[in-house]
């Protein structure tokens, strides 16, 4: 899923709900301009999975 311009965001093959996958796409879109500063190529962030305790 693109984020911003070449910022790219891999959800797991073993899929997600889509609201925690949207959770994971404003996350990293709160960092996109830096890391588009930082890498101006382009980055991938692959998610291989989500962990998170039951009482959230």
């Amino acid at each position: 899923m693109q984020i911003h311009r070449k910022i790219w965001l891999a959800l797991p093959t073993s899929g997600l709900h889509w609201k925690d996958a949207a959770w994971l796409a404003f996350g990293v879109s709160l960092n996109a301009r830096a890391l588009s500063e930082l890498a101006p190529d382009g980055v991938l962030i692959r998610t291989s999975s989500l962990d998170h305790p039951l009482s959230d």
